[in-house]
């Protein structure tokens, strides 16, 4: 879990709360009631004046000399105070190890979110050429749209399982609380069913959109129809839905 998860952790062992300070002063995050007390918290760690209204109060710096990164404080309301110390600085050491490992995850993710901007920006020569550098051979794709209505449920990890399963490049990133993504044409059948099976076996509900076949240069407009699609899917509480089969499509047609 991170840096949330220590913080969290640490603020139920300790029965108190916590705040993590940036070397600047600044809130990173918090846990307990450590929200309720950043004041309390700055004045602590850069020696402000003020009242400080836990006397409790420690301050423990995460890394050291010029390689501080941030500052822990916590406030306890137990009485063995060297276990707390203990504890504090134990957790202190392993957020510092934290701030200075490389995320090589939101990397890819933040790549992932990019490249899925360009593609859908109506470039068509400039879609291509992403493609096949990503590994992408074919010159039309489907959109899909994907969500869940169980906050268990992790997305991401769930379609990068089916895209390798699939043998598909992983053309998809997380949009607000949904995937958005790109598939060959010849696989958007079998992530509709994957999302059917998925959502009986596991009792799970997913509502999924899929849009129809574009080339590079409506990519956008695959991508729209999917969420139109979608919303169709929310409405009717359906697992899957395509574009295509809608009613008002096919009367236009």
């Amino acid at each position: 879990g991170g840096v949330p998860a220590v913080m969290a952790e640490l603020a139920h062992r300790i029965d108190g709360w916590a705040v993590l300070l940036d070397s600047q002063g600044h809130a990173i995050t918090s846990s307990g009631a450590g929200a309720l007390h950043i004041h309390d918290a700055t004045a602590g760690a850069l020696h402000r004046p003020g009242k400080v209204r836990h006397p409790g109060l420690q301050v423990h710096p995460v890394g050291q000399g010029e390689d501080l990164t941030a500052y822990l404080v916590i406030a306890s309301r137990a009485d063995s105070m060297s276990r707390i110390r203990d504890l504090a600085s134990q957790a202190a050491a392993l957020l510092d190890l934290l701030l200075r490992t490389n995320d090589h995850i939101a990397t890819e993710r933040l790549g992932r979110e990019v490249m899925m901007q360009r593609l859908l920006a109506g470039d068509s020569a400039r879609a291509r050429s992403l493609l096949r550098r990503w590994g992408v051979l074919e010159d039309t794709m489907t959109a899909f749209v994907v969500s869940s209505r169980s906050k268990s449920v992790d997305l991401e990890r769930l379609l990068t399982r089916w895209f390798d399963d699939l043998g598909c490049v992983h053309v998809m990133t997380m949009q607000g609380d949904r995937m958005i993504a790109l598939i060959r044409d010849d696989r958007a059948g079998m992530i509709a069913d994957l999302v059917a099976a998925y959502a009986s076996h596991e009792q799970h509900p997913l509502r999924c959109g899929f849009g129809t076949s574009a080339g590079f240069d409506a990519l956008a407009r695959s991508m729209a129809e999917a969420h139109e699609a979608h919303t169709t899917a929310l409405a009717d509480g359906r697992s899957v839905a395509f574009y295509s089969a809608l009613p008002t499509v096919k009367y236009v047609l």
